[in-house]
Order: C-alpha cells, then structure tokens, then sequence
C-alpha cells in the first residue's frame, strides 16, 4: 500500500497542448484571445508562459486574466511573442508566434495555429480592420505570387506537405505579415504514383496515374482540382479510366493538383501537376524523395537544343551550371526540399517543389563542435552513433569538387567509429555514415569559409521547444562587435553582441541564417532544421517506472502467498 502514492505521483506526468482562440496568429489592436492549456490528465501544475521582451505568466507583470488553464487577452502591439504551456519541471507544450498588429497594421493573413493534417482542406482569409469596397486580395508563397482571390479568401482543397511554408497577403488597403502553415504527416490508406514520376510536362504528354491501396481498391477514384478552380473525377470529359488507374494525354488545362479519394472521405498523398507550353520544363520528381536517397533532374528541351548546358535554381539562387542539362544530389538531405527551377538557351522552365520525407535513421552523426560553419584549419571531429554495433559503419562525404571518398584515405585521421579533421576550403561538402550500400545516417552539410566572417549555428536539428544561440564570429574579433541576422535573406534582428538567441525553437524558425558585420561583411547561409519532441519519450521513464513499481509490489504478494502455502502444506 505504501507504493501507491509514489506510483500516482509517477504516473501524472501529462503533456498539453496550446490552444489558441480564434485559431490564427496574427491580430488587430485589441481583438479579443483566449488562450488554453488541454492537458493528458491534471492540469495541476501547469502555467501559461511567453516571451515577449521578456519571460512571464498569464496573469503576473500586467497581462492577461487567468482562470486555471486558461488565459484571456485583449491585445496590444507589446503582446506579440511566443506563447507556450509549462509545467513547472521543464516539460513545455507545443509553442505559439502570436503578432499583434497596431493602428497601422491594416492588414493580417488568418490562417491556423496549429499544423494541418495533410489531406485536409485549409482556407486562409486576407482581413482589414476597416472593410475595403474592394475584397480582392493576393495571396502569396514564400515569397512568390500564386493566387488572386476576389473574396479575399483562398483554399487549398486538399493539403499535403509541399504546401508548407510562408504565407502572405495583400489588397488594396496593404500587406499581411508573413505567417508559417505546418503539414502533418499522415499515413495515408492510399498512394497516388505517377508515371513518369515528375511535376512538369509538355502538352501532349503522356501521362499514368495509379491508385496503391492497402487492401481492396473497390470504392476509390482519381481525383483532381485544377487552374480553371473545377473539381472532378478521372473518367468525367477528362483521362482513361482503367480501375483505379487513369491515363491522360495532357493538355494545358489538366495543370492543377490530383490524388486518389475514397466514396467515404479518405485521401491518398496529393501532386501538383504542371502542363507547360514553353520550350523547356524541369523533370524533377512529383512524390516526396525519401531522406539520404539520391535524385537526379534535368533540364529538358522540347527540341533538343545543339547545347545542352543549364543552370539549375534553389529558391530563386543560382547553385550549379551542368554542361549535360542534368544535376544529381548524390544524398538528398531535409535542407535540398525547396522551389527548383532551370534554365536552358535563355528559356527557363517553370518551378516545381521537391519536398524530402524524413527517415528514421539505424545510425546518427554527430559533429563536434555542432555547427555547420568552420574558419580554415579549425579541427572539427565527426563520429557515428549507432543502434548496436558499430561494425561496418564508414564515414563518408561527398566534396564541392564533386568527389566521393571516405575518412582515413585522402581526408582525416580515423579513430575506431570517429573521424578528425584539421579543415580547409576543400573540405567543404556534404558528411555522413554508411553500411553497405543502403543504410544511412543523417546527412550534414560543412562549410568551411575563407572569409573574415562565419555563422556559429547548429548543424543538428534542434528539438523543438529547446531555446537555441547565433553568433556572429570573427576570424580577428573588431572592437564593435554588433551584427544584423538574416532568415530566408530577410533581416530579422541586430544584435550589439553579437550574439542573437532565439528562447523557444519551433517549426516556424526552421530556415537559412546569415549575420552580417558593417565592416568584415556576410557569413555564409546554413540551414537550420528542427524535430518534433516525441510525447511517448516524454513521459516513457515515469511509465516504465510506474508499472516496474506495480508489478514489484504483485511480485512481493505473489512470493508471500506462495512461501505460507508451501509452509502450510509441510505441516499438513
């Protein structure tokens, strides 16, 4: 009996989750919010924190009126910053950007909070504090314009990973800050594949699409929405219907987004398909390229062009000229998802998405110190861990001069599973372990800088919740140490140390760093990426604990019954 209490208070580690209402992120001056903590079991314990200049909770230091969980806002400016849910003993709840506009803030993008489950249908609004004449508004991705919308509302029908990222609006009154839309990843009970698997054709193509279903296929069809705004089934004034396959001789008004759904609501994966009628398209894949695998794209040209030389495009930057029209990455990481684009003979080919799908990895590589960019000679160790034995594993890379080898041959001193390097610019490229011919790590990309001026910044994922710090260093530290940081080539802060910490990490941090000095100049970009915490891995050591301490005290009954019965019967 004595165990119980001990049990019980093991057995209450809950996690919870932020809820915000209404469920957007940014506001007008003064809009009403409501903002909840839904908890596993008790939500004893639990605050409601933020960051704004600074840390508090709901209900001290002039904001907020709590009641329990639960905590009401009116909004001003000074509210903006992240919100979360903590339990006291370090265990935080998703987290929350929450932008408050002021008098001049005309206009905000509402779109959700939380993530989106892919297969879902999100509609995203272009809202004014005062109510224009004109509602039209365009809508806008990462940067680049996809949609006018004359209501002002634009939906994406059915979501799927390619659509993540950074949305924008504007109308006639002005534009919306930027706002994060995060897709969940669902298994779907179907798989849209697409034959030949790319994004972009010429009209006229052939084109094969099938439906994979776990068990019958009875009962599922193609469907698609395309650029005319129609919804409709393969089989009805468009495609071959063959089962639950469809073949299609494409027209330009076949571009839009396909998948397979079933007569009770279930989704496949979506793909976006683009017909072109220009001189020159991009083949790249149209399905997500799975972590550590490699892919090639090319460049290629309606009537086959005497050169065949391209450049190739990452989020609008040039990154490499192929002589053959085509360009491979050898081991594709999460940093190469993004809009790639080529062009060919001064024609350029439309954008297309390639978005990578995490793995789960049977060995990870660690890189010590853990960032991403080094000054020349700085010693840099790098080493497997993996998930038994380390037998087998070797240490690879991939070089800027196009060059595969591994540790101990031309490059670094080999350790047992460890490799250390003194670095140099040719030592600048992609880094990760390997078994066999399939089995990969993680993949990390190093850079190494001539320059006077690098970016200190993880080149591990960060967990999301975890707070993480940028430094701006210095080859010859100056006397003024101040330096601007940059996300996705926008300024986002200046800090006079140099230093620039952002307190809780999440998804909408993910992206490409930079820092900047006045006089020494620019860092090169790196990629930061962050991983979800696992809530089975939170509360896993309380569990096991609890049950281990259940079962001792049935073990201890059990051995007590059975010595007095073995007594009893000695007697008898």
């Amino acid at each position: 009996m004595e165990l119980t209490p001990l049990c019980w208070i093991l057995c209450q580690s809950h996690l919870a989750s932020l809820i915000v209402n209404p469920n957007r992120t940014q506001f007008f001056e003064y809009d009403k919010i409501s903002l909840s903590c839904e908890f596993q079991g008790n939500s004893t314990g639990w605050r409601l924190g933020r960051k704004t200049t600074k840390f508090s909770d709901c209900g001290t230091s002039g904001w907020g009126l709590r009641n329990g969980s639960s905590c009401k806002i009116n909004v001003v400016p000074s509210d903006s910053g992240v919100y979360w849910c903590d339990s006291g003993s370090g265990v935080l709840s998703n987290t929350v950007n929450i932008t408050v506009h002021g008098k001049n803030g005309h206009v905000i993008l509402e779109s959700p909070t939380d993530p989106v489950t892919e297969g879902q249908s999100v509609t995203l609004s272009c809202r004014h504090s005062t109510n224009p004449y004109n509602l039209k508004a365009d809508f806008y991705k990462d940067g680049y314009f996809i949609r006018t919308e004359p209501t002002g509302e634009m939906t994406i029908p059915v979501v799927n990973k390619s659509d993540e990222g950074f949305y924008k609006c504007n109308n006639s009154i002005g534009e919306s800050l930027e706002q994060t839309i995060t897709v969940t990843d669902l298994t779907p009970p179907a798989s849209l594949i697409i034959r030949p698997n790319t994004s972009q054709f010429f009209e006229y193509d052939p084109v094969y699409l099938s439906c994979e279903v776990k068990g019958s296929s009875a009962g599922w069809r193609l469907r698609r929405y395309t650029v005319n705004r129609r919804l409709s089934d393969c089989g009805s004034g468009w495609g071959k219907l063959e089962g639950s396959s469809c073949n299609i001789n494409l027209a330009l008004s076949d571009s839009g987004r396909y998948w397979c759904e079933s007569w009770s609501g279930e989704h496949s994966n979506a793909a976006k398909i683009t017909v072109h009628d220009g001189p020159v398209i991009l083949v790249s894949p149209a399905l997500p390229v799975t972590e550590g695998h490699s892919v090639t794209m090319r460049c290629r040209y309606k009537t086959t062009p005497s050169d065949l030389t391209a450049d190739f495009y990452k989020d609008g930057s040039l990154i490499r000229t192929e002589p053959t029209g085509e360009m491979t990455i050898p081991v594709v990481t999460k940093s190469d998802e993004g809009l790639y684009k080529c062009s060919m003979s001064k024609e350029i080919s439309p954008e297309s998405l390639m978005t990578v799908a995490d793995l789960t990895h049977l060995a990870s590589l660690m890189v010590r110190p853990d960032r991403s960019q080094f000054f020349k000679d700085e010693s840099v160790s790098l080493s497997c861990e993996v998930q038994g034995s380390s037998a087998g594993w070797i240490l690879r890379r991939y070089t800027v001069n196009n060059r595969f080898s591994d540790c101990g041959t031309i490059w670094g001193k080999l350790e047992g599973s460890a490799c250390n390097i003194t670095v140099i610019p040719s030592d600048t490229g992609l880094y990760w372990c390997q078994f066999g011919s399939r089995e990969h790590s993680n993949a990390v990309k190093i850079k190494v800088h001539g320059g006077p001026v690098i970016l200190e910044s993880p080149a591990l994922p960060v967990t999301e919740g975890h707070s993480v710090t940028l430094r701006c260093r210095y080859q010859t530290p100056p006397s003024e140490l101040t330096a601007d940081f940059y996300k996705d080539r926008s300024l986002i802060r200046t800090e006079s140390t140099g230093d620039m910490a952002i307190p809780v990490f999440n998804k909408s941090d993910e992206g490409l760093y930079s820092c900047r000095h006045s006089e020494l100049g620019e860092s090169p970009k790196s990629w930061m990426t962050v991983t979800a915490t696992s809530p089975e891995m939170s509360i896993s050591v309380p569990r096991l604990l609890c049950s281990l301490l259940v079962v001792s005290s049935y073990l201890m009954v059990t051995v007590v019954l059975l010595v007095k019965y073995s007594k009893s019967r000695r007697k008898t």
